[in-house]
């Protein structure tokens, strides 16, 4: 099931892949996966498109938890820097490197391992991990490195208000919004106004219409 999903970041990140396409050729990385992935998720963009649009997050427990479940085509993404007080830009996502069943990086259950070696580490975590250094060098020495890889639209540009939108969903008005996450683990709305709103962006559709026409705010606060 598509969700909404809130997405921080510093300036840079975002210069590398939300609001520039990255070659394909980049894929080729993520060919110890699977050799098809580069032709598969190419498929996923326009001919003739210039390259991809992609995103991760880190892989600790959580963010692997709500990747499997919320991490969905058709999900929508909202991107925010950290000191700005709106999500000044959207994407929808279009495809996911589906993550290995492992839970961590030595786990027994990871059936492929690099160079075959029983002791190495999962050919998906790195491949992905190497991937997204390459891609956002800032985030190198980060003790989770951004691992859960997902391809989106290219960014539109909208102007929604994060304080705003962190009280519709029952949040602190002064929540900063740290790291990825969706929103779905609210579970005791603190206002009608919240159900009112989860009522709402459960339609996505009508939500990513509404940013392409540039008029989010009339969707997520009407009678707010």
């Amino acid at each position: 099931m598509p969700h909404l999903w809130l997405c921080p970041s510093p300036r840079a990140n975002l210069n590398a892949t939300i609001l520039n396409p990255v070659p394909f050729e980049r894929l080729d990385i993520l060919m110890p996966i699977d050799a098809s992935i580069p032709e598969r998720y190419r498929a996923l963009y326009a001919e003739g498109a210039q390259g991809f649009h992609c995103w991760a997050i880190g892989g600790d427990h959580r963010a692997r938890g709500f990747f499997s479940t919320c991490m969905n085509p058709g999900s929508v993404c909202l991107f925010s820097e950290p000191s700005s007080g709106v999500f000044h830009l959207a994407a929808r996502v279009l495809g996911r490197v589906d993550p290995c069943e492992c839970a961590k990086p030595n786990s027994t259950r990871c059936a492929r391992r690099v160079d075959g070696r029983p002791d190495g580490p999962c050919v998906r975590r790195a491949s992905t991990i190497q991937l997204a250094r390459e891609l956002w060098p800032a985030d190198v020495e980060k003790p989770s490195p951004w691992e859960l890889l997902f391809f989106t639209t290219p960014a539109t540009s909208v102007s929604i208000p994060k304080q705003q939108l962190v009280e519709s969903v029952g949040w602190s008005s002064n929540y900063g919004v740290p790291f990825t996450r969706p929103i779905k683990d609210v579970n005791k709305p603190r206002r009608l106004r919240h159900t009112e709103l989860l009522g709402r962006i459960g339609d996505l559709d009508t939500l990513w219409n509404d940013i392409l026409r540039n008029n989010p705010i009339d969707y997520l606060y009407a009678n707010g």
